[in-house]
């Protein structure tokens, strides 16, 4: 589809706060890097995140098994130049695969 995977808005005290996830695997990276979607993906993400005014978030799993990724990555879209992204910088946008995270909505971010 054209749009992100899952879409989801938080409500506290009377406010929403939407945004978005795509969810991606990969089973292994290729070399040093991770192709985590193509140009006309990632340009489909960005707009949308544009359009709708919100935040939309790559989830992305690498290794394992779909369901179960060894590592995951959450990695915010306008962060994003390019649909692919060496290992080092994946680094800063690791999360324990199986702790909760939770969607801040005064820094619009996933963690």
């Amino acid at each position: 589809t054209t749009q992100p995977d899952i879409q989801l808005s938080l409500k506290l005290k009377g406010q929403s706060y939407p945004f978005a996830v795509e969810c991606k695997w990969r089973s292994q990276p290729k070399g040093d890097f991770v192709q985590f979607a193509n140009d006309g993906q990632l340009e489909r993400y960005k707009a949308f995140a544009k359009k709708e005014n919100y935040p939309v978030f790559i989830a992305l799993g690498v290794g394992g098994k779909p369901s179960n990724p060894d590592e995951l990555y959450i990695i915010p879209i306008n962060e994003l130049n390019k649909p692919v992204l060496h290992k080092s910088v994946l680094g800063k946008y690791r999360k324990k695969v199986d702790a909760d995270f939770f969607f801040d909505q005064k820094s619009e971010s996933l963690n």
